[in-house]
């Protein structure tokens, strides 16, 4: 079975959102309370949330072609 297109997977829609919720909060949109240290902590897991996406993709995609789907 072919994998599906990655942006058809639920994990990508979660991923995108995260990132984007992330990324809202670490430029501190509507809020000046968050110092510069969480705003590195919030990039930072955002940064390997759409890391740990990519690397699951290659993985799914990698397993595919191995079984010749």
């Amino acid at each position: 079975m072919e994998p599906k297109s990655g942006w058809k997977t639920t994990e990508f829609w979660m991923n995108l959102i995260a990132v984007v919720i992330a990324y809202l909060m670490s430029t501190d949109v509507g809020s000046d309370e968050t110092s510069i240290v969480g705003r590195g902590l919030i990039a930072g897991a955002a940064a390997l949330a759409a890391l740990g996406y990519t690397a699951a993709r290659a993985f799914t995609k990698a397993s595919a072609a191995k079984n010749g789907a």
